[in-house]
């Protein structure tokens, strides 16, 4: 079952095992608006709604998802800022396909639980550094 939701204006669809939110205008309006550290907020958000939705609670700690959402929010604003920059041709066309390849990955923040997130990893292990990381991106 797919429920669709909106915290403070960002998108999200909520499907077993997952969080999908959109990397749009909302989120960076919200985390701009809200400070980077509130990625925490929409992360306590994320993990409170599924729980509502399914009755159990989503297996992913909230520092996980703060960090997932703010790396990936934050990368895809450095793709577009790249190509969209005035860089010489040859580079462009270097980077070109690399940057519309992460863009094209980071439009929807996939969110998943371990069973079914072969990316899940990389922000669980990075969950004892959140403090850091959050603080680095909230400059």
């Amino acid at each position: 079952m797919t429920e669709q939701r909106t915290f403070q204006g960002v998108s999200i669809t909520f499907d077993e095992h997952w969080a999908r939110i959109v990397t749009d205008a909302a989120l960076f309006s919200y985390l701009e608006r809200r400070g980077k550290k509130d990625a925490s907020l929409l992360a306590v958000y994320l993990k409170s709604e599924y729980e509502t939705i399914y009755g159990k609670p989503l297996e992913i700690s909230a520092d996980s998802l703060a960090i997932e959402i703010l790396i990936h929010a934050y990368i895809d604003k450095l793709a577009k800022a790249l190509h969209g920059a005035r860089l010489p041709e040859a580079l462009l066309d270097a980077l070109g396909p690399l940057l519309s390849r992460i863009e094209a990955s980071t439009a929807v923040i996939d969110c998943g639980e371990r069973c079914v997130d072969n990316n899940r990893f990389v922000f669980d292990g990075l969950e004892p550094f959140a403090p850091l990381i959050i603080a680095l991106l909230d400059k």
